[in-house]
């Protein structure tokens, strides 16, 4: 269990300097190593006392995997230069990234359909490589994605090993908004699961929601279980949504054979990029949304007058 202890700048740790926060997550600094090299340093947050005594299991999970990741090149996934411990935090320090990720690009509104599918399909093509190392990711989410105008980077770091460590043991380290349904059902992770994952991304992306969450945990769970897909059908073509609803299915084994195949199929269904329905779609999405809870708040203030 971890709590946080943010890193200020000018901070001395181990062999870098604290330049400030990175902008992609509170764990995320941007540093300069003694030789001047400018990168980014993921840390561990603070160790909680109680969590002591499993101190020695996880630092053997977490050099093992760190010495995998940083075998890992791909250039469309973070490069990672070394990894260490520092009073009692664990770090990795990895080539610098784009202050952008997904979310945020997201969050901003309209992104054009091709800007897009190129986006998912740069993360398609890391994920496979990944598979193809003995590597699933098991927990993409947007704010994973570090996106420029002229870059694409997946980050499989610090989060990814704390993350597999705390799935190990017996929990869920992520929400059911970026879980994929197999964590939920209790099933390993492996190529499915990042599949469906990026799917759920893809969703995201082209609709301006997540496929399955509701207004409560359980409804979620429930139908990523049941596959339903009524919060979010008919705001997309017909055969996207089918592109994008194998990616989505409980088995596994019904989903796309791999994430390159699955943006080559989404390729194809979205046509040439001259249709602009499906990011009108996207849009009316987003419009609705937005008008859905300006009405609630004026709702919930007229009940405060009352």
């Amino acid at each position: 269990m971890f709590f946080e202890i943010p890193l200020e700048p000018g901070a001395i740790f181990d062999r870098f300097t604290i330049l400030g926060q990175s902008g992609l997550g509170l764990d995320i600094y941007e540093a300069r190593e003694s030789d001047g090299r400018k990168l980014l340093l993921q840390c561990t947050l603070e160790r909680d006392p109680s969590f002591a005594e499993r101190d020695d299991a996880f630092a053997e999970w977490f050099f093992d995997n760190a010495a995998r990741l940083t075998r890992l090149d791909h250039p469309h996934l973070i490069q990672i230069y070394g990894f260490g411990r520092h009073e009692g935090r664990f770090w990795l320090a990895t080539q610098p990234a784009p202050c952008l990720d997904l979310f945020e690009l997201i969050g901003r509104g309209r992104i054009e359909r091709q800007r897009t599918l190129a986006v998912l399909g740069n993360v398609a093509s890391a994920l496979d490589y990944l598979h193809g190392n003995g590597i699933s990711h098991g927990f993409l989410t947007p704010r994973d994605i570090f996106v420029s105008d002229s870059a694409v980077l997946l980050n499989i770091g610090i989060q990814w090993i704390v993350d597999t460590w705390i799935l190990e043991n017996g929990g869920v380290p992520c929400s059911p908004k970026y879980c994929c349904v197999d964590i939920i059902l209790g099933q390993r992770i492996g190529p499915p699961c990042d599949v469906y994952s990026l799917g759920n991304l893809a969703w995201l992306a082209l609709v301006g929601r997540w496929p399955f969450i509701s207004n409560n945990m359980t409804d979620t769970m429930s139908r990523m279980a049941r596959e339903d897909f009524s919060l979010v059908l008919g705001q997309l073509p017909t055969p996207v949504e089918a592109v994008l609803r194998r990616c989505l299915r409980a088995d596994p084994g019904k989903r796309w054979p791999s994430a390159t195949a699955f943006i080559a199929e989404l390729q194809k269904a979205l046509g040439d990029g001259h249709d602009t329905t499906a990011i009108e779609c996207a849009e009316n999405a987003r419009t609705r949304g937005a008008l859905a809870r300006w009405v609630d708040c004026l709702l919930r203030f007229a009940k405060r007058r009352e």
